[in-house]
């Protein structure tokens, strides 16, 4: 969605729209199928559920992201007229903080309990983290910038 607001083209924009629709309901099939996977790997271990921190960030996240895109479907196809060139502060500030606190899961699923030391290794663990951590800051910093940097031509 940051590249959205370079473009002054109005179907580029619906465009990239549908593509951060279509992308962000990939990532949420996506969540479901791993969380689900790991529900089930915890019950045939027979472990118990939300023992971390990592694990109730995730579900908080996870929470959070689905509650934020069904605002995002219900914004655009919720009203007579399908509408693709909206803006939503709420859903901004909420598809953000999902972000944030799926990064930050990430790197607590890496290092809690222990599956991370014995499936990775310190050496992978923190090299992982490393990436994760540099990905997440390189796109977020991209995140602020491009909000003071561009200025509307609506």
């Amino acid at each position: 969605m940051l590249e959205r607001k370079h473009v002054s083209t109005f179907k580029t924009r619906v465009f990239l729209s549908k593509i951060h629709m279509l992308s962000q309901v990939l990532a949420m099939l996506l969540l479901s199928v791993g969380g689900a996977a790991v529900y089930m790997n915890k019950n045939n271990l027979g472990k118990d559920h939300f023992t971390s921190t990592h694990s109730w960030l995730a579900g908080v996240t996870a929470t959070l992201a689905t509650f934020n895109m069904l605002g995002g479907l219900a914004t655009t196809f919720g009203g007579k007229k399908t509408s693709w060139q909206w803006k939503n502060p709420g859903h901004r500030i909420g598809g953000t903080l999902a972000f944030v606190g799926g990064g930050c899961s990430v790197i607590l699923g890496i290092y809690s309990g222990s599956w991370g030391p014995s499936q990775l290794g310190e050496n992978l663990q923190f090299k992982m983290t490393s990436s994760v951590a540099a990905a997440y800051s390189l796109l977020f910093l991209k995140m602020v910038m491009s909000s003071f940097v561009v200025k509307k031509s609506d």
